[in-house]
């Protein structure tokens, strides 16, 4: 359930979760990251809320997902071959698997609206659904609506225009999807499992485009993938903690 210290109701262009990841690479000692934040003061935060956006990203970020990704994850962010577009769909795929709502908003409206052909939605009724989800107050609700909504602009997901928005025919980088796959990957979720899986969702490809990236990956010596008659193989040829120099390559 999201709550006033949801990611969605803390900050509009993802600047919090990219100053913290970037941070990640440099040193992966929390308490480091978090005196850096603190004495630094980036954002010009008062005491107090500086105390509220660390405990956000204490328990949306490090209590939702292992650390090992955020460190790739950080190498990737910092990395100077990837563009803000790219980074910015990074953090938008991690904050799917970290936030239930924000998953299911994505998986349940803009990418049904996608895959459906019926891709103008109106802001009520994304108001509406997210308040089944949260219930949260009213002005929270807004504010984070309209949030998650900006965020998918950033993407490049959405136009909208004052009453409703558009999905767009978008098609994720291939190392966004490669950073998914590969935590699949380490997931040790089995072959079929990866294929069908919905956090590819997340990032707006259905079955036949993961088939079409996977193509990809293994034309670049990244995974082994193999069709056959009634089965398929698919594995990793790189380990997780390589992908960041490799896509560097």
């Amino acid at each position: 359930m999201w709550t006033t210290s949801s990611v969605l109701v803390d900050y509009d262009n993802l600047n919090y979760s990219v100053f913290f990841i970037e941070q990640m690479h440099d040193s992966y000692d929390i308490s480091k990251v978090k005196k850096h934040f603190y004495e630094e003061n980036p954002f010009n935060f008062t005491e107090e809320r500086k105390e509220h956006i660390w405990n956000w990203f204490n328990s949306y970020f490090l209590d939702s997902i292992d650390l090992k990704y955020l460190e790739i994850l950080s190498q990737m962010i910092n990395s100077s071959y990837l563009s803000d577009k790219v980074k910015t769909e990074l953090i938008f795929w991690i904050s799917c698997v970290c936030d239930r709502v924000m998953a299911d908003l994505t998986v349940n409206k803009i990418f049904r609206a996608l895959k459906e052909e019926n891709r103008e939605i109106e802001k009520k009724k994304i108001y509406e659904y997210t308040d089944k989800l949260t219930h949260l107050e009213k002005n929270e609700l807004e504010k984070a609506v309209n949030n998650y909504i900006n965020i998918l602009k950033s993407c490049n997901i959405v136009t909208y225009k004052r009453s409703s928005i558009n999905v767009r025919k978008f098609k994720p980088s291939i190392i966004t999807f490669a950073f998914a796959l590969f935590y699949l990957f380490d997931q040790k979720q089995i072959p079929v499992n990866i294929l069908r899986s919905y956090k590819f969702k997340y990032i707006l490809l259905d079955i036949n485009d993961v088939m079409e990236y996977l193509k990809i990956l293994k034309k670049k010596e990244m995974i082994k993938f193999v069709v056959k008659k009634e089965s398929f193989e698919l594995s990793p040829k790189i380990n997780f903690d390589e992908l960041p120099l490799f896509l560097g390559k």
